[in-house]
């Protein structure tokens, strides 16, 4: 058995035994051990089964106890020895790294299995089952009549180290059955080693022309080799990719190589029996003194070469006709294009021009914006300095008054200017003027209206 379930997870056994996975494979051994590996059928009675693999015999699993479940019969009839196995894996492997949708001994039925199934669509399947030269009338018929009951396509791959072409009656009953009943009526074959595949296809139309037309380069069959990864599922079957394609270009070319054998062979023919009807009219012609055939034709040269003369000269006239009238339209599509272009600069012209302006506008009303806004912030900045002055003068003068009312008889501030204390109003001035009176030498400020 290739499968085995590993708790939730299907596993394969050949998976374990490639190159570089000499690691898992002890794991699976230990698993194996342990007798944590089940058999993929459920109704089975003996679920326990075990991991295979010596120097000689491939992997696979086998159950602990001899047992008589659905896959373990599938198992005993089908995987006869390791080359069945290997093949199978190698074109199961090879499916899968193509992106397929692929399983392999996939139950199909309750008690049937596929070698492989592939999905290609939602509702449709392909079967592959491998076969070989033991395989029976019964298995091929039992297994068609599954395939058609589910609905799906069957292909069959031959396990066979010969990969020559045969004919149906000197072979063995599978190859008989794929010429028959296959879809495509072709083999698809490959050795035990999963090394070389090889398929052909047999014409069966007939090529008769006074006798069997044969060619070597046409035979009877068509056939293509490749390897396993030239695998793919094309038109409802497996086949190497793009036989069936090149199977029909070649099969096109071979009805048209017979259809020219047999038209030169008519026209030969043909040719002959002309040459003969010929020789015995001008013998005739020749025993009743009649213008022989040659006369004839010498005058009829003559004629022709006359009337040949007027057609060619027709024949010229109408050409330069004609390519006159190619050199007008040729003049006026390049002025119809000359034209077009002068529009289509002018409109960039255009385009560009509006275009300089429209940016020389934003231009102007940025920079417009900027100075009002540099206007602006400098009508601020002046407001809130001269509001500073302001408030700082005030300052000043409170202070001043302050210390004039507390006695003082003048006050010079920072900037040299003497201040003193008006006897009329009563607030801080600075002095400006010196003024006598009756009463002698005063010192007042500018509201005092002796000094106006």
């Amino acid at each position: 058995m290739e499968k085995a379930l590993w708790g939730e997870k299907v596993i394969l056994a050949h998976d374990y035994a490639a190159k570089g996975q000499k690691e898992n494979e002890n794991i699976i051994r230990k698993a194996s051990h342990e007798e944590q590996l089940r058999c993929p059928d459920e109704w089975c009675p003996e679920p326990i089964v075990k991991y295979r693999h010596g120097e000689k015999r491939a992997p696979y699993f086998a159950h602990k106890k001899a047992c008589d479940c659905g896959y373990a019969r599938y198992d005993r009839e089908n995987n006869t020895d390791d080359g069945v196995r290997c093949v199978k894996h190698a074109i199961y492997t090879a499916l899968r790294k193509n992106g397929y949708d692929v399983a392999i001994e996939k139950r199909v039925s309750t008690r049937n299995y596929a070698d492989i199934l592939v999905k290609t669509t939602d509702s449709h399947c392909v079967i592959i089952e491998l076969g070989s030269s033991q395989t029976s009338v019964k298995k091929t018929e039992s297994t068609r009549n599954l395939a058609n009951g589910l609905g799906y396509s069957l292909t069959w791959v031959i396990i066979d180290d010969e990969q020559r072409m045969v004919e149906e009656n000197e072979t063995y009953h599978l190859k008989r059955h794929c010429l028959n009943e296959a879809k495509y009526k072709d083999v698809l074959q490959i050795d035990r080693k999963a090394e070389r595949v090889s398929q052909y296809i047999c014409d069966e139309e007939e090529y008769f022309f006074e006798g069997e037309w044969s060619s070597e380069e046409y035979p009877g069959f068509f056939s293509r080799e490749g390897r396993v990864d030239d695998l793919a599922v094309e038109e409802g079957a497996l086949t190497l990719r793009g036989f069936y394609e090149e199977y029909k270009v070649w099969l096109s070319n071979k009805r048209r190589a017979f259809s020219n054998f047999v038209t030169a062979i008519t026209e030969e023919r043909k040719r002959r029996e002309e040459e003969a009807e010929r020789e015995m009219w001008e013998c005739w012609l020749r025993e009743h003194s009649v213008p022989t055939e040659n006369d004839l034709l010498i005058k009829a040269n003559d004629a022709y070469k006359t009337a040949r003369e007027k057609v060619l000269l027709i024949i010229k006239e109408e050409d330069e006709r004609r390519r006159a009238e190619a050199e007008r339209e040729l003049e006026l599509k390049r002025k119809q294009e000359e034209e077009k272009e002068l529009q289509e600069r002018l409109r960039k012209e255009r385009l560009a021009e509006y275009e300089r302006k429209r940016k020389e506008e934003a231009e102007r009303r940025r920079k417009e914006e900027e100075r009002r806004r540099a206007e602006e912030v400098a009508r601020a900045a002046e407001e809130k300095e001269r509001l500073r002055l302001e408030e700082l003068q005030r300052e000043r003068l409170s202070i001043i008054k302050e210390r004039l009312k507390s006695g003082e008889t003048s006050v010079v501030d920072d900037e040299g200017r003497e201040w003193v204390l008006c006897r009329i109003c009563k607030e801080a001035k600075p002095i400006e003027k010196m003024t006598k009176t009756k009463s002698g030498v005063c010192i007042v400020c500018a509201c005092n209206p002796f000094n106006k």
